[in-house]
């Protein structure tokens, strides 16, 4: 441990994205260990537009998106809106909190390089 990392703790502490909660010293986690047991990652099938869990389907397409009229490509996502997640967002939207906007555009970073390494995009945006 570095004299830097152990100030900076003491300074500037690692918290839960969703709580608040002060996590242990050189954690790379984004939630305490309650919060952690309260996310749920959007690893299952997936609408191939929105990004929303759906049951199996052949068109890949959630109900809402075979009827409504979409103005984008696509969405992608780590995460579903629920949970800890959920707190997390509102957390940085409304509690002016915007640091977390860094935590989340890496592990969005990371769905893309894991899901859609074969596209060359010209723009992510989150």
């Amino acid at each position: 441990m570095k004299i830097k990392d152990y100030l900076l703790n003491i300074i500037s502490p690692q918290k839960c994205l969703a709580c608040n909660k002060r996590l242990p010293f050189q954690s790379n986690a984004m939630f305490c260990y309650e919060c952690s047991k309260n996310y749920y990652k959007n690893d299952g099938e997936i609408c191939e537009v929105c990004g929303k869990p759906i049951e199996k389907d052949r068109d890949r397409s959630c109900a809402n998106c075979k009827t409504q009229k979409i103005h984008y490509i696509k969405n992608v996502s780590r995460y579903m809106y629920k949970g800890c997640i959920k707190d997390a967002i509102q957390n940085m939207k409304f509690k002016k909190r915007i640091w977390i906007a860094f935590d989340f555009g890496k592990a969005l970073c990371d769905t893309v390089k894991e899901k859609y390494s074969d596209i060359e995009f010209d723009m992510i945006l989150y």
